[in-house]
């Protein structure tokens, strides 16, 4: 009587196929006739697919905010599987998979040449199973609205814009650490003219370029690269290329060089801003270039030639940029091709914790771009400088900022905090460097006399912060 009972009591059903007779958790259906036919579709791509553990909540989503829950789960244990976690969500969908600990996959899986280790085959194999999930739920995926995808790698140059037009009602997508076989492959978006999507997020994809041939409702685009391409594999493509994208208003360019590639001097590439940002006059709002602790990867050129494309920037961001690295030439050579800009915020690697922050570039400084004497930017209202050490570095700078912006209201150097655990450790392992490390008593005397040394002979009314 017990025994029957605990059977009663279980969340698990018994199932005797004919050849074998075994116990699976139970399906839990919606009353929708139509959520039936997505979930009979789940359950035979799931099956298909031999991971491990998977979840699937399919939220449907009428008009703006209606939504129903439908969950399922099975349990498949593949031979030589790991026990590494898959986890699948739909209606905002994650797919995740996790490589083993031994290798890291913030670096991805491919080396600086090209050559492939385990975790690559692994990335391979999850790429295959995503796409076999993809054919396999075509009512689901149809319905997605959010989509998010790690560690795929696909051997099919157009697999992105298939994902792109089998999720009609697609709005936003999120792809790291993805990338192609072989690596040169450079990943191409062509949304169908019917496309919602908004927001593309391209994080740190070992791709060489990333090509959007349409996406007509695009707003929001961040290209993230890894690869650079070897003189005898071909040319180095643009990071990249722009066809029909009418509403981009936001982009983000990140390059982070592998490991193997820092010390390398010849692994290094340029680019020219205006050989590939080619968009309508006035169309971009906001740029952010992210340059993680290497060279700067921007080609001097001059305003001239940048303002078709930056006429109508509001924002500019420049993010992680390497301590040793001049960025003035930077910025004044982007200031010059952008006459509408009004915020401009710079940041620089100030994590110590890490061992590139150490590291010593062959830096050459561009003066042949430098803005003529006497220009003056009309539009700039507000400046931050976000550095953590040797703050005094930026003093000139931000006295030329302050002679160059006459409507300059706010100008902020340095930063409150280090924001790294790591960074507190370490610290005390530099004795020179923890004594650049500047932090301002906003009622101090001192405050008041540097304030007073920057505006000297200056007729600016902008608040000077010092952090």
């Amino acid at each position: 009587m017990d025994d029957e009972k605990a059977q009663l009591d279980s969340p698990y059903i018994d199932v005797d196929d004919g050849a074998s007779f075994h116990r699976q958790p139970p399906l839990v259906y919606s009353s929708s006739v139509a959520k039936k036919e997505v979930l009979a579709d789940s359950a035979s791509a799931l099956a298909s697919l031999g991971a491990s553990v998977f979840w699937v909540v399919v939220y449907y989503r009428i008009g703006v905010r209606v939504g129903k829950v439908m969950k399922m789960r099975r349990q498949v244990d593949p031979p030589g599987f790991d026990g590494s976690d898959r986890v699948i969500e739909f209606g905002q969908l994650t797919y995740c998979t996790r490589p083993s600990s031994s290798t890291s996959s913030r670096r991805g899986a491919t080396s600086t040449r090209g050559t492939w280790d385990a975790t690559a085959e692994l990335m391979l194999g999850y790429g295959a199973r995503f796409t076999q999930f993809l054919r396999g739920c075509p009512r689901a995926f149809r319905a997605l609205t959010s989509l998010a995808v790690e560690n795929l790698r696909f051997t099919d140059p157009d697999a992105i814009t298939n994902l792109v037009r089998h999720c009609r009602a697609l709005e936003h997508l999120s792809m790291r650490f993805c990338g192609f076989v072989p690596p040169t492959t450079v990943m191409v978006v062509d949304a169908p003219p019917e496309s919602r999507l908004r927001t593309l997020l391209c994080l740190e994809c070992n791709v060489p370029g990333i090509t959007i041939l349409q996406a007509p409702s695009l707003v929001e685009f961040y290209c993230g690269w890894r690869v650079l391409v070897e003189e005898d594999e071909g040319a180095q493509p643009p990071p990249a290329s722009f066809g029909c994208t009418p509403q981009l208003k936001k982009l983000t360019l990140q390059y982070e060089q592998y490991e193997e590639a820092y010390d390398d001097e010849e692994y290094h590439s340029e680019w020219r801003l205006s050989e590939f940002l080619m968009l309508e006059p006035h169309q971009l709002q906001v740029l952010t270039l992210s340059f993680e602790a290497t060279k700067i990867w921007v080609q001097p050129e001059y305003p001239k030639y940048l303002r078709p494309a930056l006429g109508g920037l509001k924002e500019l961001n420049l993010e992680k940029i390497h301590p040793t690295n001049d960025f003035t030439w930077l910025v004044f050579h982007l200031l010059g091709a952008a006459p509408r800009l009004q915020t401009l915020h710079i940041e620089v690697f100030n994590h110590v914790c890490h061992p590139d922050w150490h590291k010593k570039l062959d830096i050459e400084t561009d003066t042949v771009c430098m803005p003529p004497l006497g220009f003056k930017h009309r539009r700039l209202k507000e400046v931050s400088i976000r550095r953590a050490f040797h703050v005094f570095k930026d003093m000139p700078f931000a006295r030329r900022i302050l002679e160059m912006a006459v409507k300059l209201e706010k100008l902020t150097l340095g930063v409150e905090d280090l924001g790294c655990d790591g960074c507190t450790v370490t610290l005390p392992r530099w004795p020179a460097l923890a004594s650049s490390r500047h932090t301002f008593n906003r009622a101090s005397k001192d405050v008041d006399m540097l304030v007073e040394k920057l505006k000297h002979g200056i007729a600016t009314s902008a608040q000077i912060q010092l952090l």
